[in-house]
């Protein structure tokens, strides 16, 4: 990714997005992605998460524009229901006990 890409959040609020495993949908999105690179845009997929029981999923992108986060959600199979911009994450992940 080049230094000036920004990160955004993508979410969806649909059954049919949910409904499959969380494993499929980032195979789909990882894979679009890669399509979308090979046009020589600036795009990757960071995380995603899913809250089944709230029929949402949420992905976080890197990308040089929002254009092209719709894009690989849309050739995914996955038209994005909203897409925010400047979006900061910590790649510092606490482990939890259960």
């Amino acid at each position: 990714m080049a230094l000036g890409d920004s990160c955004y959040l993508v979410e969806w609020y649909r059954p049919a997005v949910t409904a499959q495993p969380l494993d499929e949908t980032v195979a789909k999105l990882d894979a679009s992605t890669v399509a979308i690179r090979a046009e020589g845009l600036a795009v990757r997929l960071l995380v995603a998460l899913t809250a089944r029981s709230d029929q949402v999923l949420y992905s976080v992108f890197a990308a040089s524009s929002p254009d092209t986060v719709r894009q690989v959600c849309e050739r995914a199979g996955f038209p994005a229901e909203r897409v925010t911009a400047g979006i900061e994450i910590s790649h510092h992940m606490r482990a939890v006990s259960q």
